[in-house]
C-alpha cells in the first residue's frame, strides 16, 4: 500500500493517446501524424499526467497519436 505523500522511484512513464475512431487495418489511417509532448517545469516541478494535460482530447480533434513523457525530477535524480 502506497502511502500519500510517499514519493516513489518509479516515475518514468510514457503516455500514448491515440483517436478513438482510428481503424488501423484501414490504409489511409495506418500512418497518423505523432506529436511528442515533454512537459516544462526547469526539472524542478511539473507532470504529464495532471489533467491539464490529457492527450486524449488533442488526439481526438486533430486525428494524431499524442505521445506524452513522465520523467524524473529534482537534482538527486541526476546524481
Amino acid at each position: 500500500m502506497v502511502k500519500l505523500h510517499e514519493k516513489l522511484e518509479d516515475c518514468l512513464y510514457l503516455n500514448i493517446f491515440v483517436p478513438l475512431d482510428v481503424d488501423l487495418s484501414s490504409p489511409l489511417q495506418s500512418h497518423l501524424p505523432v506529436m511528442v509532448w515533454i512537459h516544462g517545469g526547469d526539472f524542478i516541478a511539473g507532470s504529464a499526467s495532471k489533467p491539464l494535460y490529457d492527450g486524449r482530447f488533442i488526439s481526438n480533434f486533430t486525428h494524431s497519436v499524442v505521445v506524452s513523457l513522465e520523467y524524473r525530477l529534482g537534482k538527486k535524480d541526476y546524481v
